[in-house]
């Protein structure tokens, strides 16, 4: 226990687990405790229902060891042993006996239970539903993987930099709502739609879309990106997409925190037992999302919101990165869009009483000021009516599905025609260091 538990994460563990040895050692350094000890045991081993727990006893630490790593199987072992000890020392026989055969019998039919409920939620149909570990590990290939084979690693056929003077060329930025978070194809993200789409009424074929998504950038991020390769692509148009995670703390280098970092997430179980087979068991996970879900439904939106309260850092590192990007983009006459993507929450709501939409005013209000052209989707998914969740990709996901993609890029290419911003920019003048 002092080897599996020593560490910088052991704190008070460490000593939680040590416990029992003090237990151990009041019986062993008792000549009369650990002899009482020694005669129970020899009596209890001699019965025929006690092997029988003893055997049911070794394939349950074998399990733990599987199931939670062998620091796990270390504690049970040892936390059994010292109450075994204490309990024999005191001839306490009976309550021993009853305590391993009745708890043996108890262990053993909770794992079959539990081993027998995980296979069933391992149906392929099931995983597809609830989103186990083994289904939301194999959308790593279920992606057309365009972007390993992108030099910028862009979710994007598009890689060369220098631009030819006739095409028209758009950069989409923003996060997993740009790079298309359980889309299997680039075809059905929004970028790409939009490119169709303004293809088809340009009647020209020399338009790029280029998709600069990255799952979980935030706009600080975007910025960035868009004063280091962004700018080198030489667009006649850029595209801002927002979410209201946006503004979540940033660094350099791309560096930036995720939504956990609102209402961090609650694990039953130490870090020690968690790298086991357990860390891929969907019934464990259904179990800890369902917990964290109860508990974190009335802070994470309230929190998420409190990002932009004027009084926050959080506020002022986003709007800094929001008047970058709008002063970069004056500067080359390039016309801007912030396209506001609402979080589609499940249940009813229009877009004056959408849960966010104190932020998205807010937001939309500084970036006019800015000088963005400011699309907010929220009018256009409420007036579809009907339950927000059929725009999901997944059951478990509330990621925009290729339909409510195929809905803003129609959204952002009427925009885009009726404010007159689908125009090659004029000869870019050289900004001044």
């Amino acid at each position: 226990l002092v080897v599996s538990f020593s560490g910088p994460r052991a704190g008070v563990w460490a000593v939680l687990w040590g416990l029992p040895w003090l237990g151990g050692a009041w019986v062993l350094f008792s000549q009369a405790r650990s002899g009482a000890a020694e005669a129970a045991a020899r009596d209890l081993t001699g019965r025929s229902s006690i092997q029988v727990a003893l055997a049911l006893q070794f394939i349950l630490l074998g399990s733990l060891a599987f199931l939670f790593t062998i620091p796990a199987s270390l504690v049970y072992l040892v936390w059994g042993s010292a109450v075994w000890l204490v309990l024999a020392a005191r001839r306490r026989t009976a309550l021993l006996s009853a305590i391993i055969v009745n708890g043996s019998t108890v262990a053993f039919s909770v794992l079959v239970a539990a081993l027998a409920l995980e296979a069933a939620l391992r149906l392929p149909g099931i995983q597809r539903r609830l989103g186990s570990p083994a289904e939301l590990e194999a959308w790593s290939g279920r992606y057309d993987g365009l972007e390993k084979t992108n030099v910028f690693r862009l979710r994007s056929p598009y890689e060369t930099v220098e631009r030819e003077p006739e095409v028209l060329r758009v950069l989409a930025l923003g996060d997993s709502y740009t790079w298309g978070d359980k889309i299997a194809s680039a075809d059905s993200v929004w970028p790409t739609r939009l490119e169709s789409e303004l293809r088809e009424e340009l009647r020209s074929d020399q338009v790029q879309v280029i998709n600069m998504g990255f799952n979980g950038f935030t706009t600080a991020n975007e910025a960035e990106w868009l004063r280091r390769v962004g700018w080198q692509f030489d667009p006649d148009l850029v595209v801002v997409q927002f979410g209201v995670n946006d503004a979540l703390p940033s660094g350099p280098d791309f560096v930036r925190e995720g939504e956990g970092w609102l209402v961090p997430r609650r694990y039953l179980l130490p870090f020690r037992f968690r790298r086991g087979a357990v860390s891929e068991s969907a019934l464990y996970k259904l179990v800890l999302d369902g917990i964290n879900a109860t508990l974190r439904d009335s802070d994470y939106l309230g929190r998420l919101v409190s990002l932009y309260n004027p009084t926050e850092p959080t506020w002022h590192a986003f709007r800094s990165a929001l008047l970058e990007m709008a002063d970069s983009a004056s500067a080359r006459q390039v016309p801007i869009v912030l396209m506001i993507f609402p979080r589609l929450l499940a249940g009813e709501w229009d877009a004056e009483d959408h849960p966010f939409s104190p932020v998205y005013s807010r937001v939309g209000e500084e970036a006019r000021e800015a000088g963005y052209h400011v699309l907010d989707l929220t009018p256009v998914f409420a007036a579809e009516g009907g339950d927000p969740s059929r725009w999901h990709a997944t059951t478990y996901d509330s990621h925009p599905n290729a339909r409510a993609h195929a809905t803003a890029a129609t959204a952002l290419g009427r925009f885009l025609r009726e404010r007159g911003l689908l125009k090659p920019s004029p000869e870019r003048p050289v900004e001044q260091p």
